[in-house]
């Protein structure tokens, strides 16, 4: 059995510019691991593969990326 490989980040690009948080997502992203991430900043949740919004606590909703991005043109 392989062995699965997690991250845990919070907020890992809240205090850097635009250029930087791109470039620290772009690096794990390109690890393979399987990274759990709180962030406030939509660009970053957005090169994620499931979205997990809390609303007082609870799961508000959990949808794809591309699924939220549908629901907003519809």
């Amino acid at each position: 059995m392989p062995h699965l490989v997690q991250m845990h980040a919070d907020e890992p690009t809240g205090a850097l510019d635009s250029a930087s948080a791109a470039e620290v997502v772009a690096v794990l992203h390109a690890e393979g691991l399987s990274i759990v991430m709180v962030t406030h900043d939509p660009s970053v949740a957005q090169r994620a593969q499931r979205i997990v919004q809390l609303v007082d606590g609870r799961v508000g909703s959990s949808v794809s990326p591309a699924d939220q991005l549908a629901g907003a043109a519809g």
